[in-house]
């Protein structure tokens, strides 16, 4: 309709549909500026503005600058929602092949996540396709801004031409889709309100429920929201295998190069950047960085996700004290302006009653469920002697009754020696046997290199794999595919007795706890069966909760710590479940006799030099002990082989053991080919040579030295020229010179006037001698005499006053199978130190050289005081006081 009552206005006649005259009165200039502003600000992309362009229209319609029509039959649709109608509508008729790729979309993103197959339930599927479908509902527009542009007739375009962008565009969408699946994702916002409003949350996310790569990108968020780039997310995990592959994942997920934003470091290995902002890493590497001026209180660190928390280690309980110290920090009134900062504690099974009552103001928590299945257990009605044997053979009668139908299996054994057994009682097994599919029985332990390459890789549709592995499966980790878990009911712990003074590695039950996280193994794509090797009853007789690690271990290097770190009495350090008062007083006189803290307990310039080095003080001693005797190198590549002994030296070598092979026993220390490689085995036929290089290397003053020696062949490129050692332990002899490049880093800072460049004169008769006993320097308190019923003898001093001492003897021992002291018929050395205690079936000594008992009096003659044992009527006490009668 015309406007008549401005003065000077001529009756305007309705255009042809089609013709847009000009707006001389720009009657309509500002609905055509919205609309030209919403289409310019969306690239071009109209759909964004149909509101604007239906107000534009009617406005030129109302002042007959265009025919009045009905914006439907224009494709402008009445409302934004009627846009994603049409949309559909289109989509639907139009794009049929489209349609049907959607079930492919739905197959992506079901291997993507490892939701199982549609052929086995119906109503797994249902729920694949309601959340699937509900993302693409709740993302519409973001989805068809980068598929499809709609123009103002209502026709779609198809957005980026190119394949590539358009492939990269599905990839992502898949991943984001995958990620929503995971029922963290439907607790997302609360995760982030509850964590933005309380400095201590506890997550309880069910196995399964994808915490552990979640929560940290959510995190991730809320940190840059915050505080923007400037800080890390700390994300801990109790082991290495997990830190390093659920880095890789999360990066992957985040589309992001592993290292850049999302990064991780373990012991010896590091993988991120300046720009790195969520960082994976291991418990004890976090406490390390706090002992530093550059992290101390956390600095640089706004949230901290302590992940695993149930599991207990040493580390994580001394990280809980740290983080409620500096929540304390945060409460206090005269820090209000500290920077922000959150704890985050998760875990499936954790006592969270404990947590909250530990920390201060009864902290939120946050439950998820875990996206499960039912999985139905069974156990034995009668215990079994070899539960190894009996894993072997239920997981072939899986095997063999599964036929052509899909579901791998996950074995739980105790070490590397029982894997080996496992697998090699599965292959018996299989010989002669005919079926469908091949079992490809995988060793899966901390000291496989490159093991996770083999375990997560997806088996062929004419295999099933069959896991063997030790508790490192146990948590955080998820192998694609497995439905069967078999269960020994047993682990591998870390115990100390104080009554002998010895830290030990010994195969006891597990709680109730990890066997609940063994069992969340399976039923994640599909119902599935765990199987456990003992009986019920012996199932109700285990512990709810694993044993804090706190309490069974010898607090050596946890004290050391600690007073780097202020406290003068670890006794006080707020534990959640203090260690108890007798094994702190161990720690704390051993470090004393190793002299890093003086009479009053202060830490000593050597004391400090101790926490420098990311090994046991006893170790980081013979390192400085290395400078006074000319052995640095040689030091350095013993302590970088000491961090991967256990997997050169297996069981699947042990035999070797047993033979009489050993023609070199003589005392001759210049006994060596000149290189520092010292006695080996002759070159012989390649059949006839032992497969274990702790052999083939040997040298005849023990294990130490042996280690050199393969180090040093290593370095020469003797493993590959001899064909001695063809393979996957050249992965581990390249970490261990790795390590040592680390090592010499940290020994150069604290010592830079040494120089390791400098050669040894490997012909001296001191070469050897010197070496052991820089090593000996840090454990001479791990000493050992030959003695009755073919045993080694390890013994300590006790004070009985001020001015006396007498030895006592605290129990007797083998040398491991592993040592080139272990065969049956090997010569004996009258006196020995070992590296550590392994408790089996009987107690055994691994890593084991021969001494002198006068090194003794010469590397600690405060400990070894001659004087105090005059009363001591032992054959020790009689043998040191003669040497130090001789030498004087």
């Amino acid at each position: 309709m015309a406007n008549t009552a401005l003065p000077g206005r001529v009756q305007v006649v309705p255009p042809i549909k089609g013709v847009f005259p000009l707006d001389h009165f720009k009657e309509c200039k500002r609905a055509e500026f919205a609309y030209l502003h919403c289409v310019k600000k969306h690239n071009g992309e109209t759909y964004h503005c149909s509101s604007l362009i239906k107000d534009f229209l009617n406005c030129r319609m109302d002042r007959s600058l265009m025919k009045r029509e009905d914006l439907k039959q224009l494709g402008i649709p009445d409302t934004p929602e009627q846009t994603k109608n049409q949309f559909f509508f289109q989509f639907k008729i139009k794009f049929v092949p489209i349609l049907c790729n959607f079930g492919l979309l739905l197959k992506k993103i079901i291997k993507f996540l490892n939701l199982g197959s549609i052929n086995y339930y119906y109503s797994n599927f249902l729920f694949i396709f309601k959340n699937a479908t509900d993302f693409i509902f709740e993302n519409l527009e973001q989805l068809w801004k980068v598929f499809f542009v709609f123009d103002l007739k209502g026709k779609i375009k198809m957005a980026g031409r190119e394949k590539g962008l358009i492939q990269r565009i599905k990839n992502k969408t898949i991943k984001k889709m995958a990620q929503d699946l995971l029922p963290v994702s439907r607790h997302e916002k609360e995760i982030i309100r509850t964590v933005a409003k309380n400095q201590v949350v506890l997550i309880v996310g069910a196995t399964g429920s994808g915490k552990t790569t979640q929560v940290p990108q959510f995190m991730l968020e809320l940190k840059r929201e915050q505080v923007g780039k400037s800080t890390q997310v700390i994300c801990t995990q109790p082991r290495q295998v997990a830190a390093t592959s659920v880095a890789e994942r999360v990066a992957k997920e985040m589309n992001c190069s592993l290292g850049s934003t999302v990064g991780y470091q373990i012991r010896f290995e590091r993988k991120a950047s300046d720009n790195t902002e969520l960082m994976y890493v291991t418990e004890g590497i976090l406490v390390r960085w706090i002992l530093s001026p550059e992290h101390a209180n956390f600095k640089g660190f706004s949230i901290v996700i302590v992940d695993e928390a149930h599991e207990r280690t040493v580390n994580t309980d001394i990280l809980m004290a740290l983080l409620k110290k500096r929540i304390q920090m945060s409460k206090d009134s005269n820090n209000k302006d500290m920077p922000f900062f959150r704890a985050v504690i998760m875990s499936a099974t954790m006592d969270k009653n404990r947590f909250q009552s530990y920390f201060p103001g009864n902290p939120d928590v946050v439950d998820i469920p875990g996206r499960v299945y039912p999985v139905a257990r069974n156990f034995l009605s009668e215990p079994v002697q070899d539960y190894v044997k009996t894993a072997a053979e239920i997981a072939y009668g899986i095997h063999s009754s599964l036929g052509n139908e899909s579901g791998d299996i996950l074995i739980f054994l105790t070490g590397s020696q029982e894997i080996d057994d496992c697998i090699r009682h599965i292959d018996d097994l299989k010989r002669g046997s005919q079926s469908p599919r091949e079992l490809l029985a995988i060793k899966f332990h901390s000291h496989i290199a490159n093991a996770k390459q083999d375990v997560f890789r997806k088996a062929l549709s004419s295999q099933r794999k069959c896991v063997v592995a030790t508790n490192i499966a146990e948590t955080s980790l998820t192998i694609d595919g497995i439905v069967y878990v078999i269960d020994c009911g047993m682990s591998k712990q870390k115990l100390y007795d104080e009554a002998k003074h010895v830290d030990a590695l010994e195969i006891r039950p597990i709680s109730k706890a990890s066997v609940k996280q063994r069992v969340g193994r399976a039923g994640r794509t599909k119902p599935g069966m765990s199987f456990h090797l003992y009986p019920l009853k012996n199932y109700e007789m285990l512990e709810n909760e694993n044993q804090p690690e706190i309490l069974r271990v010898s607090m050596i290097y946890e004290t050391l710590c600690m007073l780097a770190l202020g406290i003068e009495n670890p006794l006080e350090f707020d534990y959640i479940d203090p260690p108890s008062e007798t094994t702190v007083a161990r720690a704390v006189n051993m470090l004393f006799h190793l002299k890093a803290i003086d009479d009053k307990g202060k830490l000593t310039k050597e004391g400090k030099h101790l926490t420098d080095f990311p090994l046991d003080p006893r170790l980081s001693k013979a390192l400085l002990a290395a400078s006074k005797y000319g052995v640095v190198n040689e030091v350095l590549s013993i302590a970088a082989m000491l961090e991967i002994h256990e997997k050169l030296s297996g069981r699947s070598d042990s035999k070797d053991n047993n033979s009489d092979d050993d023609d070199n026993n003589g005392d001759d220390d210049n006994d060596n080919d000149g290189n520092g490689y010292g006695r080996r085995y002759k070159k012989g036929p390649s059949q006839n040579r032992p497969k274990n290089p702790m052999k083939i290397y040997k040298h005849c003053d023990g294990d130490h030295l042996t280690l050199l020696n393969i180090f040093n062949a290593y370095k020469h490129k003797h493993f590959q020229e001899s064909g001695y050692y063809r393979d996957p332990n050249v992965g581990h002899l390249e970490r261990a010179d790795k390590i040592r490049g680390r090592l010499e880093f940290a020994l150069l800072r604290i010592l830079p006037e040494i120089k390791t460049s400098d050669q040894c004169d490997y012909k001296s008769r001191h070469y050897y001698p010197n070496i052991l006993k820089a090593l000996l320097s840090g454990y001479f308190l791990n000493v050992a005499t030959y003695g009755y019923a073919d045993k080694y003898w390890t013994f300590r001093l006790a004070s009985l006053n001020d001015k006396h001492k007498v030895v006592e003897f605290l129990d007797r021992a083998k040398p491991h199978r592993s040592s080139v002291f272990g065969g049956n018929k090997v010569q004996r050395r009258p006196w020995v130190f070992f590296h550590e205690v392994v408790v089996q079936q009987t107690v055994f000594l691994r890593i084991l050289s021969a001494i002198q008992p006068k090194w003794l009096l010469e590397v600690a003659p405060d400990y070894f005081n001659v004087e105090q044992l005059a009363r001591d009527k032992s054959s020790v006490a009689s043998i040191l006081r003669d040497l130090r009668n001789a030498s004087s």
